[in-house]
């Protein structure tokens, strides 16, 4: 809408910037450096955005140190062309598109380190190839957080049951760092009795192997989780049902902390979601750039409201601080563009003077008398224009030049 001369609709802002051919042009001559190698293979093609991903990913830590609770998910960058490496998954909200393993601060959403996925390619850079897929990601990124961080110890990290295992909550707790998340039942070294647990008078069945407990909950459904952190609590919280008929059930302490702390790549989504300036593009490598853009300014507007609500201050809202952004960025600039050249009544003066018009050829375009675009059957066109008028108008010799150049209303 902001192209529209509409008085409801019209924002100057823009055209005061820049036209949009000229946004237009800088968009399409975007373009990333990439590192000379004698490689010929994909992994030349993929150095246009991976490049720039490592340098943001470098720079994740060096304003924020995370708290204890930390979370990994995956986030999804939309994107329906053809690369190899999309991912699809019916069950998310963007179910075409670039997958970007994400680790971020459970308490404030800050995104702590990013692996883009780039199909094997990515699977061989991973550490501990002995492990499965699902454990090596988490135990990367955290790796990641250690080299940034050094001497950083006693973290929780939290999973959704793709990456939840008993392989990785043993491999975490080497590195100081407990685990909590939802699990699969099938997964490896679980006990047989957990796939189908009977309850009977309680709503718990827990199974402890050393430091890490297996515990099913049952409530509307069956819930399984696995931690090496919390014990087989239980707390009482309050629910409201339909008819705000308010009850008191009882739910396992781990699925309490699960639900608090397991929101934070979610809370970033949300923000990157919100105001989001992602455009349409078949070159797949824009897409990762500009995610990695809104990475920079959501971790920049987490940084700011951290830094008002310590001192006191209220914060801007986050439509007010990407306006604010917006126009620090772009500061006094504006095009000056001359309009007086084109204006309508000058042009009429040049077509109507009554002197001699040169006629040229070129690329074709419609004849600015005879074609009607806006009918079936009606456009025209020619390779012939007059060089003399301003705006270089398309034009037939002979009936259609002598009623562009003597008459006021020349369409037929």
């Amino acid at each position: 809408m902001w192209a529209s001369r509409n008085d409801v609709s019209y924002i100057p802002f823009y055209s005061n910037k820049f036209t949009r051919d000229r946004f237009s042009q800088i968009f399409w001559m975007l373009h990333l450096k990439t590192i000379p190698t004698t490689d010929a293979g994909p992994r030349t093609r993929l150095q246009l955005v991976s490049c720039f991903l490592e340098y943001i990913n470098s720079k994740l830590l060096n304003y924020f140190t995370p708290g204890a609770e930390i979370c990994v998910d995956e986030s999804t960058i939309k994107f329906k062309g053809r690369v190899s490496f999309i991912t699809y998954n019916p069950k998310k909200p963007t179910k075409w598109g670039i997958r970007v393993y994400t680790m971020a601060d459970s308490n404030t959403g800050y995104i702590c380190g990013i692996l883009p996925y780039y199909g094997s390619l990515t699977t061989e850079k991973l550490i501990r190839p002995d492990l499965p897929i699902s454990a090596r990601i988490p135990l990367h990124l955290y790796t990641m957080l250690l080299e940034k961080v050094p001497g950083s110890q006693g973290h929780h990290m939290f999973t959704d049951r793709y990456y939840t295992s008993f392989i990785l909550a043993e491999e975490l707790l080497k590195l100081k760092c407990y685990l909590s998340g939802t699990i699969l039942t099938n997964r490896k070294h679980l006990p047989n009795q957990i796939e189908k647990p009977k309850f009977g008078r309680k709503s718990t069945v827990a199974f402890r192997k050393g430091n890490t407990l297996v515990l099913s909950w049952k409530d509307k459904r069956v819930v399984t989780c696995l931690t090496n952190w919390n014990n087989a609590g239980m707390t009482s919280v309050r629910r409201m049902l339909r008819g705000d008929v308010e009850i008191t059930v009882k739910k396992p302490n781990v699925v309490i902390n699960y639900i608090k702390h397991m929101g934070g790549v979610d809370r970033a989504d949300q923000l990157a979601a919100t105001y989001c300036f992602l455009r349409k593009s078949l070159k797949w490598w824009r897409k990762p750039f500009f995610g990695g853009l809104e990475i920079c300014s959501i971790n920049s507007y987490l940084l700011y409201k951290m830094t008002k609500q310590q001192r006191g201050e209220q914060p801007l809202s986050h439509l007010k601080y990407v306006k604010t952004l917006v126009k620090q960025l772009t500061g006094d600039f504006h095009q000056i563009r001359a309009r007086s050249s084109t204006s309508t009544s000058s042009s009429e003066n040049d077509r109507l003077n009554g002197k001699l018009h040169n006629i040229l050829t070129g690329v074709r375009k419609d004849c600015k008398v005879c074609s009607k675009r806006t009918k079936h059957d009606k456009r025209h066109q020619t390779t012939y224009y007059c060089d003399t008028c301003p705006d270089k108008p398309g034009i037939h010799l002979g009936n259609c030049f002598m009623k562009y150049h003597t008459k006021q209303n020349y369409k037929d």
